[in-house]
Order: C-alpha cells, then structure tokens, then sequence
C-alpha cells in the first residue's frame, strides 16, 4: 500500500520531521517540493495531452469506421440491386428462349408431319407407277405366250 503513495503523501506524512529542520534544510525542502509541484502539473498536462490525443485519434478511427459502413452497405445494396435486375433479365431472356424453342419445335413437328404424308404420297404413286409397269409387262409377256 505505501508503494502507491505519491511523493506529496510521503512528504506530509513526514510534516512532523521538517518542523525539526533549520532554515537552510527548509529551503532546499521548499525548493525540492516545488520541483515535485511543478513535475506533477507537468505529468498533469502531458496525461491530459496524451487523453486528448487519444480521444482525437479514437474520433477519426471511429468516423473512418462509420464511413466503411456505410460505403459497405451502399455497395452491398448497390450489388444487391444489380444481381436482382441481372436475374429478372436472364429469367426474361429464359422465358424468351423457350417460348422460340417450343415454336421451333411446333413448326418441325408440323414440317415433319407434312413431309411425312408427302412422302408416303411418292411411295403410293411409285408403287402405282411400277406396279401399272410390271402389269403391263406381265400382260404383254402372257399376251405374246399365248399367240
């Protein structure tokens, strides 16, 4: 506990001792506790330098920080705005590739259903064809077989 006294303390405590002193010793007493005096105003001031200089600093780091706030939630929101306008734009051009693909695919489907019956109209008409031929061939040969 007497570790933690200051030097005034200490001093006053021994106030007792100085009473015995002669003039001489009570000048140089004087001139050491006005030393003491002007040492303590002197920390005094240096501590309230130093709470000031720290106080300063603590305001510009936490306007700095409250400024990274709100660059970080202005761009936060800024990315939330244009990752929402990209999806609505990719869900669009979506929509738009699959409505093309199924009427792609309705007009194959119809191209192909009428190639189908045209070619089954060639197929019929080739049968037709060589079928009157081989006939008439036939006819000709039994015709000529039985003369």
């Amino acid at each position: 506990m007497e570790s933690k006294k200051t030097a005034r303390q200490i001093l006053s405590a021994d106030l007792g001792l100085i009473h015995k002193l002669d003039k001489r010793e009570k000048k140089s007493y004087n001139l050491v506790m006005s030393a003491i005096e002007e040492l303590e105003q002197r920390v005094a001031r240096l501590e309230s330098l130093f709470e000031d200089v720290i106080k300063e600093k603590l305001t510009y780091i936490l306007q700095r920080l409250d400024q990274l706030y709100e660059k970080t939630e202005r761009d936060k929101t800024e990315i939330l705005a244009k990752t929402e306008k990209d999806k609505t734009e990719l869900l669009e051009k979506i929509a738009n590739l699959y409505a093309k693909t199924e009427k792609d695919k309705a007009e194959i489907l119809t191209k192909t259903e009428r190639d189908k019956k045209e070619l089954i109209k060639w197929m019929i008409g080739l049968l037709v064809g060589f079928s009157t031929l081989i006939i008439t061939a036939m006819w000709a040969m039994l015709s000529f077989a039985l003369k």
